[in-house]
């Protein structure tokens, strides 16, 4: 039966078809869902710095990438789990702010709608959450006195090139970075 169900047509799977599907479908029916529910289109980086007492930025610093280096040297530990919260941080404030641009469809010269834009994402709780993280990393980088701090993180998005102009020295898929403060 699986045979007729997963080979070409022929005659003969034309008269078993039927009985075929009815034996298939409940036992062994593939879902592709499972292995791509909903692919990846891009890659996802985070990204902030720090500026203490208004003396200068510091580097862009990833706070992920040391989690997922740990998990890199021992996959069955804890890192796993962490890294999966530390990219999800970032993550949750890349797909409101999406869902954000869909719903209201700004132009690009359109400075109004951009501010209003800004506005609801700094007061949603992805952004507080992200800027409550940064600010966190930032303290435990400070130095032992300072009297303010300000911060700033981004989201750092690279797209992969097409397969089939792999080997086009032209196609280059620049990374967009958006800065939040």
């Amino acid at each position: 039966m699986v045979l007729f169900y997963i080979g070409p047509d022929n005659p003969f799977s034309e008269r078993i078809n039927k009985v075929a599907i009815r034996y298939i479908i409940p036992l062994l029916e593939q879902n592709w869902a499972l292995f791509a529910p909903n692919p990846s289109t891009s890659n996802i980086k985070f990204g902030y710095k720090c500026n203490f007492n208004g003396q200068g930025w510091t580097q862009i610093k990833d706070p992920c990438a040391s989690i997922l280096e740990r998990h890199y040297s021992n996959r069955f530990g804890y890192s796993g789990k962490l890294y999966y919260i530390c990219d999800s941080i970032i993550r949750e404030v890349h797909n409101y702010l999406y869902s954000l641009k869909k719903e209201k469809d700004c132009e690009q010269k359109d400075a109004a709608c951009i501010k209003e834009l800004e506005e609801t994402l700094n007061h949603s709780a992805q952004y507080r959450t992200a800027k409550r993280f940064v600010t966190d990393l930032c303290m435990l980088e400070a130095p032992k006195t300072f009297i303010s701090l300000s911060t700033k993180f981004y989201f750092i998005e690279t797209f992969p090139r097409d397969f089939s102009k792999r080997n086009l020295s032209n196609n280059q898929n620049k990374p967009y970075l958006i800065e939040f403060k």
